[in-house]
């Protein structure tokens, strides 16, 4: 017997129980024919993998989508991929157009749902429909004269919904499936409700590891946008005037269901961007982190509100308010996709903004998983909105949108130059982090060990796709010829593979892109004449399905060639020495960025006047890299305007207002015009 639930659906999903002889076509033709009066919905036919299939069993459901494709054109198709333990296995998704011609429908889908004798379990899903009861009611009602057992019927808000199954449930969370229970969102969140794209249009998510498509996400548009930003705009004056108490108790949820959810948030960063699971868990629990801090900061505000100013002229009194901005356009990197998000989304909430956030076209997931764990802790409608899409598409019309007035964004130099122009046209709010170039000089007094190891830690993780990354390294010329030697033989050491291997510790580049622009400057370097001292493009076989490379280190390095002057995003490491203290900061400073830089040696006072001397907005003395959402973050010259983390970030999102008031009674101030 079908269960029906209640609630505010998108779409309606149906679970078939396996049953050969045709069912499939008679139930379909029912749901079709009987159940979607004005062809509310568009019919999906999923087969999700069991334990048990064999590569067989995938090969010939594939083949049976592809004669599908020839007999009945789907409006759709999408192969996902499916995690048992550590055993991978292929979804076969298809969405069927609606077609006047129900004969063929039906026999096109029978053909498909009856082709696999084993290995699958087949689903049916009706999605962006027009929920009534009546319409659940009709496709209850078709299930059960289908007779098949343990199948279900549920609203599907495309958050959650339990199949009633054979051996175990499932929790849907959007059409593709990655993991046991993971699940992945194929809507945006718009006003509190998942809405398809306008356009429908839809992009893949590829898993760097593999280049396998195991998802589509949502291709928003200006339209979307415009909706988000419309959304974020109604919800303002209300969300503007709770509290900061009020509104940390939702970041506080926020921290408590991202740690709740830690292992899968941290299995889908590492699936679409690529880096080791032991780094992705730690970036969820420093998310959880940040809410909670921006919670506390939330709550600080407001005992600074009424803030008192001391006036030389005792006739006046003054005060300070701080109040929230507006809709802030958050658009943020690939690199630390849900981090990045939350280090502008948390003081962009507690200072009382609204959102509209746009992640990377790369690493949209987390984004869309934040958003639905905003939704579950209650968060307004219109608080948070989240638009999937490319940069072009969603990220341009959002920065320029009239009705936001303050963007925060992380990424490249030439956006950022545009969105600043647009934003100084505007007379908009604007604050940017663009990444750099970042040096570390290492003194002969220092810890030959010490060094090596931050040395490798500031350069090769996250793959060396880190904004502050310290790839150009000044190591003092009478220290080089034994610290050098050390370096190479444990980056060699470095276990590269997929994410998903505990035992990883340096995954593959994001993108296809990404990998071939880090090859081009492991060309160049080798072409302006410096040595390549280890690493490279890998050679085992393994290795070349994904867009991995090696731990990549270049000595007899220039300081005008591209390797050591340019951004490279990757685990390219450039080498050069040094003789004396100002030799060392004259090359650390001579570059168009200044995000950060290290120095390390035993003489504190050396790196104290290091640290002083060196243009740059983070400075690491004996390590590199570390980050704490207590401290400001942001950099000098080209790496952007603005600093995010510690109370700067909330001080981003709010305008401060000076209330100054006369306090002689009847008294006539300056007497400009009128005399006592």
């Amino acid at each position: 017997m079908a269960t029906i639930e209640q609630g505010n659906a998108t779409g309606i999903s149906v679970w078939l129980a396996p049953k050969r002889g045709g069912a499939y076509d008679e139930l379909l033709g029912s749901l079709v024919r009987n159940a979607n009066p004005g062809n509310y919905f568009a019919p999906h036919v999923t087969l999700i993998s069991l334990p048990d299939a064999t590569r067989a069993d995938v090969e010939r459901v594939v083949e049976a989508v592809k004669q599908l494709a020839k007999q009945f054109k789907p409006a759709d198709e999408r192969y996902t991929t499916f995690k048992t333990g550590s055993t991978f296995y292929k979804n076969i998704f298809v969405e069927l157009a609606l077609s006047d011609n129900l004969k063929a429908m039906r026999d096109a889908s029978g053909a498909l749902l009856n082709a696999p004798s084993t290995g699958f379990e087949p689903h049916l899903s009706l999605f962006y429909g027009q929920r009534t009861d009546d319409i659940v009611s009709r496709l209850a009602s078709a299930v059960k004269a289908a007779g098949l057992e343990n199948s279900g019927v549920r609203l599907d808000t495309l958050e959650v919904w339990l199949s009633e199954g054979q051996a175990r449930d499932w929790v849907h969370l959007g059409s593709s499936t990655l993991g046991e229970g993971l699940f992945f969102r194929s809507a945006l969140l718009i006003d509190g409700q998942w809405r398809a794209p306008t356009r429908r249009a839809f992009l893949p998510v590829v898993n760097p590891a593999n280049k396998d498509t195991f998802h589509h996400f949502p291709a928003g548009t200006i339209e979307d946008i415009d909706a988000a930003v419309a959304a974020a705009k109604a919800a303002f004056p209300s969300w503007s005037k709770t509290t900061g108490e009020q509104r940390a108790v939702y970041l506080r949820a926020i921290a408590t269901k991202l740690r709740e959810k830690k292992a899968e948030l941290a299995l889908t960063e590492v699936l679409d961007n690529g880096k080791a699971i032991s780094e992705a868990s730690n970036d969820i629990e420093d998310t959880a982190g940040c809410f909670d801090y921006y919670a506390q900061q939330a709550a600080q505000l407001d005992s600074r509100q009424n803030e008192k100013v001391a006036l030389a002229d005792s006739r006046f009194s003054c005060h300070l308010r701080f109040e929230p901005i507006g809709v802030a356009g958050l658009i943020v990197p690939w690199n630390y996709p849900l981090m990045m998000a939350a280090w502008k989304v948390a003081p962009c909430l507690a200072a009382g903004c609204t959102a509209v956030l746009k992640p990377s076209e790369l690493t949209p997931l987390s984004a869309l998983e934040l958003g639905a764990i905003a939704l579950q802790v209650g968060l307004p409608a219109g608080v948070l909105n989240v638009v999937t899409g490319l940069g072009t598409e969603a990220g341009q019309p959002l920065s320029v949108h009239p009705d936001v007035e303050k963007i925060a964004f992380t990424g490249s130099v030439p956006t950022g130059a545009k969105i600043a122009g647009a934003g100084a046209a505007a007379i908009k709010k604007v604050s940017l982090e663009l990444g750099g170039k970042s040096p570390f000089i290492i003194f002969d007094d220092s810890s030959l060990e010490q060094a090596v190891e931050w040395i490798m830690f500031g350069i090769f993780a996250n793959q060396g796709q880190v904004c502050s990354a310290t790839s150009r390294l000044l190591v003092q010329d009478t220290l080089a010829p034994r610290l050098l030697p050390r370096l190479v033989e444990e980056a060699k050491k470095i276990k590269i593979g997929s994410g998903v291997e505990e035992a990883t510790k340096l995954g593959p580049l994001v993108s296809e892109v990404q990998y071939n622009r880090v090859r081009g400057f492991i060309r160049s370097g080798l072409e302006q004449g410096a040595t390549l001292a280890t690493g490279g493009l890998p050679s085992r076989a393994e290795l070349l399905s994904g867009y991995f490379v090696e731990p990549t280190i270049f000595v007899d390095v220039k300081p005008e060639m591209a390797i050591w002057r340019e951004e490279i995003f990757g685990p390219v490491l450039s080498v050069m020495t040094f003789a004396t203290e100002e030799e060392a900061v004259a090359l650390a400073n001579d570059s168009t960025y200044g995000l950060a830089g290290g120095v390390m040696s035993r003489d504190r006072e050396r790196c104290t006047r290091v640290a002083n001397a060196l243009q740059v907005g983070v400075v690491w003395i004996n390590c590199s890299q570390p980050c704490f959402v207590e401290a400001p973050w942001g950099g000098y010259k080209r790496s952007g305007t603005g600093r995010e983390l510690g109370p700067y970030g909330i001080n981003n999102f709010l305008e401060i207002k000076q209330v100054t008031s006369y306090e002689e009674e009847g008294g006539l101030g300056y007497q400009w015009y009128i005399k006592a």
